[in-house]
């Protein structure tokens, strides 16, 4: 319930920028993948858990929103394990999209760098999924600096909602699921990043 208004709110923004530029083109694309997108949310929204594929697949439709709201300013990398697309999987629905989002909208949309990637690793191990979200933005203290500045009244509730949605999992499924954040640095000491691991059994 609480993920749901967080999609739209972005989203109607990144429409919003194409209006504004009177960019009709852009802005048509953006609000089919947009209504896509949302249609999928609310769908899933009720169901506990959700095809691995299809999971990723909105993944997907969500990063190319968002390309096309950067003007694709950063590329998008995915690693997947062949043996989760094979079989029938089944996880929480957008569990890692808080993630993903956070490295776009805070770790790319402060950095100069022409290089930005996004960088997804999945792999299944013994009866755990383990995500890796690596990105190669200005890293979590310049992008609360940046925050502090420019959005000193936005709070974002995407990755408290997503630690309680891990550790409701947890109780519901006697797992040992894992949330870890780590800082990157470059060979000079400098930020470089951030990769976060979500194990989910």
């Amino acid at each position: 319930a609480q993920m749901n208004p967080h999609f739209i709110f972005n989203s109607l923004n990144g429409i919003e920028n194409f209006i504004l530029q009177n960019d009709k083109r852009q802005a048509s694309e953006y609000l089919n993948k947009f209504a896509s997108l949302i249609r999928i949310i609310l769908s899933n929204s009720r169901k506990e858990g959700v095809a691995f594929t299809d999971d990723m697949a909105t993944i997907q439709l969500y990063i190319d929103l968002e390309l096309l709201r950067f003007n694709k300013k950063f590329c998008y990398v995915k690693n997947i394990d062949p043996a989760l697309m094979e079989f029938d999987y089944r996880v929480p629905p957008l569990l890692i999209q808080p993630f993903v989002e956070n490295a776009i909208v805070h770790g790319f949309a402060y950095s100069k760098r022409k290089d930005l990637r996004l960088l997804v690793t999945v792999r299944l191990d013994d009866d755990y999924i383990i995500y890796k979200i690596e990105d190669n933005g200005v890293g979590r203290i310049a992008a609360a600096d940046y925050d502090a500045k420019i959005k000193s009244k936005h709070t974002s509730l995407g990755l408290q909602i997503t630690s309680e949605r891990i550790n409701v999992f947890n109780e519901q499924h006697n797992a040992k699921s894992m949330l870890t954040v780590e800082d990157l640095y470059d060979l000079n000491g400098q930020p470089s990043g951030t990769c976060i691991t979500v194990k989910v059994k």
